[in-house]
């Protein structure tokens, strides 16, 4: 059992993190008595109580089904706070998700990347249609990959990933960059990147283009255009285009 004055702080912080997400208070209530329940079962220090209070809001949320992830979480618990008990990379906090689990007993299916896209689209405030064209590209990858969802991919990641494309698809990139939508799922910018490729490499947006209608170009992989610095090659323009006509890399610095 630790000491209470860190658990104090702990419960303080799951409160204030949850209002910045906009976690329903139930779900912010079970992040208290999961907390609770570890520091009971637990000989935790001081030192561990704040990455244990974010992993009990992060599996509350995820046994919720609500668009937080834990790189959210732990993202928005480092900004509340100003000193070192709250700052701690998302990998560890991974790694006390499971010791919450085992002390609670609470073991939540694993998220699925659609559950996240409702979050973006409320972070973002990118149109219906964009949140449209995500789901069926995560879905299309369930179909022709399935192991790109299931094998430990991050959800938010394989999220952000058909969400950029999505975004790139229908002309809406300067408006979403991907430190946008970084900033939105708690990724990195390179996860973005190296996601949206293995996303375009599987097929999962190898679906029919209608030229000239709402959905405007559709991402094409194509060896002869301008390559990305990673190797992978990425362009958008309507199928049977021709090469150098008004295509684009979406893997560009500026967005």
């Amino acid at each position: 059992m630790g000491d209470t004055r860190s658990l104090d702080r702990a419960r303080g912080r799951i409160e204030r993190v949850a209002s910045e997400l906009d976690v329903p208070a139930p779900t912010e209530q079970m992040a208290q008595q999961l907390l609770d329940t570890v520091h009971e079962e637990l000989d935790t220090d001081g030192r561990r109580m704040d990455v244990l209070g974010a992993a009990a809001l992060s599996l509350s949320c995820k046994h919720q089904k609500l668009p937080v992830t834990p790189e959210m979480v732990s993202q928005t618990w480092g900004a509340e706070t100003d000193d070192a008990y709250g700052d701690f990379e998302t990998k560890l906090l991974h790694r006390r998700l499971e010791t919450v689990r085992d002390a609670t007993g609470l073991n939540p299916p694993p998220t699925e990347p659609t559950e996240l896209v409702e979050g973006y689209r409320e972070s973002l405030g990118v149109p219906e249609q964009v949140t449209e064209s995500t789901r069926e590209i995560l879905e299309q990858l369930m179909v022709v990959a399935p192991e790109e969802v299931t094998g430990g991919t991050s959800p938010s990641g394989n999220a952000a990933g058909a969400l950029y494309i999505a975004v790139c698809e229908l002309g809406l990139r300067q408006g979403y960059t991907q430190s946008d939508i970084a900033d939105a799922g708690g990724v990195t910018e390179v996860t973005i990147r190296k996601r949206y490729q293995r996303i375009a490499e599987a097929g999962a947006i190898d679906r029919e283009c209608r030229e000239g209608t709402e959905r405007g170009p559709c991402l094409v992989l194509d060896s002869l255009d301008t390559p990305h610095p990673s190797g992978v090659l990425l362009s958008t323009r309507p199928v049977g285009y021709p090469l150098g006509h008004d295509s684009f890399e979406i893997g560009s610095a500026n967005g």
